[in-house]
């Protein structure tokens, strides 16, 4: 909470933008399990840390898991435990799951009113590798998923490429609202003006997000 609060006082946010913050959670730390990765909190802590953020910014979690066949059941337990949907605390979910069935987050979103979802494209599998492909799951999409996170490399940090960008913006403008698009890779605070340039010059987008991880930890 001490860190939060020192990062906190530290930023100057322009009031035209929203700052979100990433909490991550995996299925086995919200069972309760120990993290096995460093950059994942045990639940408790995960669950503190998003009541710390929520007088601030935008706390969002992410989630992946081994078994996206209980996915309904968990973000049942992501979003009951501590009631931190109910009283405010966190009403944002990124997904870092792939595929997920989109009838489990309809009756997700309809259990939990007000949820934001932000779906990890999975440009890395095959059907996801060319424009057509993400296209097609953009429009698959459409009607459960609030934000679409674009991040060639999967989470590694790897700096988007021109082709990549060229890719993304063709399926992008098939969607009528750019602001549901977030763009990731290789981003920290010496290049992040620079690659919104790129993406609005390489794809036409004017108004986007960013998210940056593997460059700001220390």
């Amino acid at each position: 909470a001490d860190g939060l609060a020192r990062v906190h006082a530290a930023l100057t946010f322009p009031p035209t933008h929203d700052l979100a913050v990433g909490v991550l959670v995996s299925d086995a730390t919200l069972r309760g399990e120990a993290p096995t990765i460093a950059r994942y909190p045990d639940r408790d802590t995960a669950y503190g840390l998003l009541r710390s953020l929520a007088s601030w910014c935008v706390p969002v979690l992410h989630y992946n898991t081994r078994t996206p066949d209980g996915l309904e059941e968990q973000l049942t337990e992501l979003f009951s435990r501590d009631a931190i949907h109910e009283v405010g605390i966190c009403r944002r979910v990124q997904l870092n799951v792939g595929h997920p069935d989109r009838a489990v987050l309809r009756r997700v979103k309809l259990a939990f009113p007000g949820l934001a979802i932000i779906l990890q494209v999975p440009l890395w599998l095959p059907g996801v590798t060319d424009a057509d492909g993400v296209a097609r799951l953009l429009s698959d999409y459409e009607a459960e998923v609030d934000y679409f996170l674009l991040d060639p490399s999967g989470g590694r940090g790897t700096p988007l490429s021109e082709e990549r960008l060229l890719l993304v913006g063709k399926a992008c403008s098939l969607l009528g609202d750019e602001r549901r698009f977030v763009f990731a890779g290789g981003l920290e605070a010496s290049n992040v003006e620079e690659t919104i340039r790129r993406v609005r010059e390489g794809t036409g987008l004017r108004r986007f997000s960013v998210d940056a991880e593997n460059r700001l930890r220390g």
